[in-house]
This record gives C-alpha cells, sequence and structure tokens, in this order.
C-alpha cells in the first residue's frame, strides 16, 4: 500500500480562488500550538449547563454530602470540601454522585489531584477512576431545554389559547371551520374541472357570473349567518376577555380567511393602519379576488359583511347629500365658487362617483382633500384630475393637503385660507377618537364652516355584527359609538347648531349631520 499524500485527498484550487474559498486544503490546516498541542478536555461552569440543574456529592465514612460544585469536564470535576478534615493529594475517594437534573452522569471512584485554598473553601480537584462523564449527552439535553423554554408558548405555561368554558365560542369556530372545509374541497372540485383562466379573469363571461351567483346564493349567506353568531357569543366580553379567544379562533380559521386579499391587507397593515386606501378600494370595487376558490369565496361574502355594506352605504348617503347640497347652493345668484372639506379622505370614492355621475355645475367648487397618507392622495390625485380635466376643467379645482392627524387635531388655523366651507365630510375618522378628542375636532370642523354650512361625522355603532371578523382576524380596533352617544359630542362641541342622526340601510354606520346657525 502506497503512501496517500494530501493533494490525493484535498481538491485542488487555483491560487487566484485559494484566498477566497471558505474549505482550506489539508495542508493549510493548523493545529495546536505550545502547551495547546498537550490535549486537556474543556472544564465547564456550573453556569454553561443552565437551565439544568446540576450537583456533586462525596461518600465519606457511609455519610453522603452534597458538595458546592466549581467545574466540570470528560474526567474530572472541582468541588468545595464539604468537611474540615481535608483529604491528602492522591487519596482515593469511594464514591462520587455527579448528578443533573435527578439523572446520573457518574457514579464511582475518584482520585484527589488538586487542594487549593479560595475564599470560599477548599477547592478540591477529582480524577474520575471508573469511567468518564459523558459531556456531550449533558450539553445535548442543556441545548433541548434551552430551546423548550425559550419558546414562550412551551414549557409549563398555559397555552395562549386556552380559557375555560366559552363552549358555545368553540364549538361554533370549529363548526364554520369544517364548514369551509368543505367548501374547499368542492371548490378544489370546480377548479379541476374548469378552464382556471375563465374563472379567474373573465369577469363578463357566463361561467365567472354563474360562479358568482352560487357563491352569492350558496356560500355567502350561511357564512355570514355563522360568523354573527360567533359574534353572538363573545359581545358581552371585555376585550381582555376575549383575547385567548381571538387566538383560538385564529389558530382554527386564518390558515381560510387569509385566503381573501382585502382581508390580508388589512391584517397585515402594510401602510400601518388596517383600513388604507387600499383596502377600501377593495370594499368599492371587485369582491370575486384571490388566488383560489375558496379565497374568492370568502374575500366576496366577507365585502358583503355588514360593516363593508355600511362602508358602501355611507358612500351612497354622502353622494345624495353632496348633491343636495349643490342643488341649493347653485340655486342661489352667485358665482363664489361652493366650498367642500373632506378630513381624512382616503381614495375620495364619493367625490370620484359624484362628478363622474353629475350631469351640470353652473358655479364653481372648490374641494379641498386632507389626508396624512401620501399613497392615498396620490391614488385620488391619479384618477381625480384626469376625470376633472375632462369633464369640469373650468368648474372644479381639486386641493390635496398632505398633513398629519395631530396637526389636525392640534391647529385650529390648519385650514386658514381654504375656507370657509359650504360642507365638511369625515367619514371614517371618528372610529379612532376618544370623546375629548372627538368634542375638539367637531368644534374644529363646525368653525371652518359658513352660516348654514353643514359638518358631517360618521361613527360605527358597537352592534356592528361584523367585529368579531373585524378584531378577532384583522386585529381592527375601533372606538363605537350609540347613537346618543354620537349625538352628545356634538351637542357638546356645537350646542347652539342643529343636530340630525342619519342612518344607512346596514344600521352600523350612522352620521351626525350639524348645521351651523350662528
Amino acid at each position: 500500500m502506497g503512501t496517500i499524500t494530501s493533494e490525493q485527498i484535498a481538491i485542488p484550487h487555483p491560487p487566484e480562488q485559494r484566498q477566497h474559498s471558505r474549505i482550506k486544503l489539508y495542508e493549510e490546516l493548523e493545529g495546536g500550538k505550545g502547551r495547546e498541542i498537550f490535549f486537556r478536555p474543556h472544564r465547564y461552569t456550573p453556569e454553561q449547563f443552565t437551565p439544568l440543574n446540576i450537583w456533586a456529592e462525596v461518600s465519606l465514612e457511609g455519610v453522603q454530602y452534597r458538595c458546592e460544585l466549581r467545574d466540570l469536564s470528560q474526567g474530572g470535576l472541582g468541588i468545595i470540601w464539604p468537611r474540615p478534615e481535608l483529604p491528602m493529594i492522591n487519596q482515593e475517594i469511594d464514591e462520587i454522585t455527579v448528578c443533573f437534573d435527578h439523572q446520573y452522569a457518574y457514579v464511582g471512584r475518584a482520585c484527589v489531584s488538586v487542594l487549593r485554598v479560595e475564599e470560599e473553601g477548599h477547592l478540591i480537584g477529582l480524577d474520575l477512576q471508573d469511567s468518564l462523564i459523558k459531556i456531550d449527552a449533558i450539553l445535548q439535553t442543556r441545548d433541548l431545554k434551552r430551546f423548550h423554554l425559550g419558546d414562550s408558548s412551551f414549557g409549563g405555561h398555559a397555552q395562549p389559547w386556552q380559557v375555560e368554558g366559552q363552549h358555545e365560542f368553540k364549538g361554533r369556530v370549529a363548526e364554520l371551520k369544517l364548514f369551509l372545509e368543505d367548501w374547499e374541497s368542492h371548490f378544489n372540485r370546480v377548479e379541476a374541472q374548469a378552464s382556471w383562466d375563465l374563472l379567474r379573469f373573465d369577469e363578463d363571461h357566463p361561467t365567472r357570473q354563474a360562479l358568482t351567483e352560487l357563491v352569492h346564493r350558496d356560500f355567502m349567506s350561511p357564512f355570514l349567518e355563522q360568523t354573527e353568531r360567533i359574534f353572538d357569543t363573545i359581545n358581552c366580553l371585555s376585550r381582555a376577555e376575549q383575547e385567548p379567544l381571538k387566538v383560538y379562533s385564529q389558530r382554527y380559521l386564518d390558515q381560510y380567511f387569509m385566503k381573501a386579499p382585502w382581508m390580508h391587507r388589512a391584517r397585515t397593515k402594510p401602510l400601518g393602519y388596517p383600513g388604507d386606501y387600499e383596502v377600501m378600494n377593495h370594499i368599492y370595487g371587485r369582491r370575486m379576488q384571490g388566488r383560489s376558490l375558496i379565497g374568492q369565496a370568502i374575500n366576496y361574502s366577507t365585502l358583503h359583511s355588514p360593516a363593508a355594506r355600511a362602508v358602501r352605504n355611507r358612500k351612497e348617503m354622502l353622494k345624495f347629500e353632496f348633491k343636495r347640497n349643490l342643488e341649493r347652493l347653485c340655486s342661489q345668484v352667485s358665482q363664489e365658487p361652493i366650498k367642500i372639506l373632506s378630513v381624512a379622505a382616503g381614495p375620495a370614492q364619493e367625490t370620484f362617483e359624484l362628478l363622474s355621475e353629475i350631469k351640470m355645475i353652473n358655479r364653481p367648487i372648490d374641494i379641498i382633500l386632507f389626508d396624512q397618507d401620501a399613497a392615498a392622495l396620490a391614488f385620488a390625485y391619479g384618477r381625480l384630475k384626469k376625470l376633472v380635466q375632462q369633464r369640469w376643467p373650468e368648474k372644479v379645482r381639486l386641493v390635496y393637503l398632505h398633513d398629519s392627524i395631530k396637526r389636525l387635531l392640534d391647529d385650529a388655523d390648519i385650514f386658514n385660507g381654504f375656507g370657509p366651507f359650504d360642507m365638511v365630510i369625515c367619514s371614517g375618522l371618528y372610529d379612532y377618537l376618544r370623546q375629548p378628542t372627538a368634542v375638539k375636532l367637531t368644534k374644529h370642523m363646525h368653525s371652518y364652516c359658513k352660516v348654514e354650512g353643514t359638518v358631517y361625522i360618521g361613527n360605527m355603532v358597537p352592534s356592528n355584527p361584523s367585529r368579531w371578523l373585524m378584531e378577532h382576524h384583522l386585529d381592527w380596533y375601533l372606538l363605537y359609538r350609540k347613537h346618543e352617544e354620537i349625538i352628545d359630542f356634538a351637542q357638546e362641541a356645537c350646542p347652539l347648531s342643529r343636530h340630525e342622526l342619519l342612518t344607512e340601510p346596514a344600521g352600523v354606520n350612522p352620521f351626525i349631520r350639524i348645521t351651523r346657525l350662528d
């Protein structure tokens, strides 16, 4: 047998590559230097075995002594000697026991090899005589425990979804999951038999329309009924009481709900808040969207939930009020511009639709769109600019104001130079404002108006049947107000004005109409 050289077992690298290679040639590897060439097992302190509980005991004259362990290696250990009488160097100890978490790592004889005085006592070094300690096994056990305890959802702690009782809620959530599982299987069979492109893209094709009708008739109604029944089981519980139920619900149902594009966006909040302009566009626009039919069905159905319908209803209600005010103001003999302010305008859907539908404008109109989201204003600008240029180039002037909600709340003069206004609209902002802030902002908006000008403020009510979907699966929490609470903050802010409550067909998103009289 010939000698095998390093060149035969290493893959050669060109010199220019060798300095960049992460793999060294065999002859390039370095061994120990100086005293390192005399190998000795690594010594571990007790802290290095945390969270294991590791200790040593010595048996002396039939008595067991628990010792303070200072270090441990494969072949020995250091302990603080437990008795006043000290052993001799090379003295044999009949029995020493090393344990970790009630498991024996070593039981046998040991020989005294070191004796040293320290502040804590006499340090005794012992060489094991009967076997070596399997340090690797101890370290693996340590790593397992560290990983297990490092995951806060395990390790003897209550699971975040655990809660006593609430059997009706749990049962209804489980039933909804089974409902969705069955429908997913059905939709998978439909996808296997139909053209995917047809099912996905061609909205006007009869097959696509038949699919939408099927979802609307057979899937949506029982689905929404189940979601509303789930809400009924928890609507009397506080947010803190619902937290474990929320985790429970997400574990069961997120795998389905997050297939709906609008729900996924509202949940992940790429712009930092759930109801951004793209979420609003989903609510206003096409509803059969998603990468799978079950995702499309959930997307379509949840966009027909009471809260989503209320958003579309309020848009129609604002358009009606918009037109009513325009007709009243256009009947007046004046060439002063009609001035309208939309606060937290978002995609300005009602403005876009109104300017698309209206037949005649006989007075100039200034429309001020205010939002703290530049992306929402950019979207509104992109389509309104073209529309106004085509239909109303001489009649409508649009102004886009980008500033913070904080300044809106703190600066009563933020709209100086743009008003006073004939109409001020604020659709969704009050769903996030506490009572003192709501009163303060209402005073400001009332002051922006002309005499006989109107302020429209929307706020959802606590009986919103879509709350379970919104709060548990979208992390979308609102500050709800009952009808009388909406009237209360309006009357507190401007007691000398006229206050009228307007409701939309879903009964979820009423508006207060405040008319300035002084």
